[in-house]
């Protein structure tokens, strides 16, 4: 029994590993149970044995995403022995990575899915909801350290998720940095936060960053 439910757990990673790789080359419009079978190299009733359907292993490989980058976070921010202006230039390295890897377009076209379906919707729903939750613990430790007690840290955490969205959607649209600043305005704002963490003192400005032909600059907050 025991041995059987290894081999369970270990088929159904298989699949999601699978999924994730055909979203990747094929995008989430293009994706089929039947590439992802063929990709796993299991039979096609395996896959409707363990997601049910299509929407069912968009949604397992959706979540399975989204909690992977999750835990990273939450990993990095609760570190004692960096500052928060360290952690926010540390969450854009991760940015540029995930771009890089295409996770960012995979997760965006599974976002673009959830208009169309409501099942996809509500996940995509509660996925922006536990970065809200992160960011809204995060802000709440940081705001009083940095005098900022006017500000709701639930207020704080949606502008920053609402920009982050924003920001991942542009640039898997190819948007410039020349027109749309969003590297600029990510630094800047780890600026703001270096510059409230020693004192409000003031500190050199940011540079323009050069005009990069896709994505802007490959920097990921």
């Amino acid at each position: 029994m025991a041995v059987r439910q290894r081999d369970a757990i270990a088929t159904r990673e298989r699949i999601l590993r699978a999924a994730r790789g055909v979203l990747r080359r094929d995008g989430a419009a293009q994706l089929s149970t039947r590439a992802v079978a063929n990709e796993a190299g299991v039979h096609l009733s395996l896959i409707h044995y363990h997601f049910e359907s299509r929407e069912g292993l968009l949604l397992g490989v959706l979540e399975r995403m989204n909690q992977e980058l999750l835990d990273r976070q939450q990993a990095m921010y609760a570190r004692a022995d960096i500052s928060l202006g360290e952690k926010w230039q540390q969450a854009i390295a991760f940015y540029r990575e995930d771009l890089e890897s295409g996770y960012v377009r995979s997760l965006m076209e599974l976002a673009g899915h959830g208009f169309a379906n409501r099942r996809l919707g509500a996940a995509v729903r509660d996925l922006m909801r536990g970065w809200r939750d992160l960011l809204t613990e995060v802000a709440a430790e940081a705001l009083p350290r940095l005098g900022l007690t006017h500000v709701a840290p639930a207020v704080v955490a949606s502008a920053i998720v609402t920009y982050w969205y924003g920001m991942e959607l542009q640039h898997c649209l190819e948007v410039p940095e020349d027109e749309g600043s969003l590297w600029l305005t990510v630094e800047t704002l780890g600026r703001l936060i270096e510059r409230q963490e020693k004192g409000g003192r003031r500190i050199r400005p940011v540079k323009k960053l050069a005009r990069r032909k896709r994505h802007g600059n490959r920097d990921r907050p």
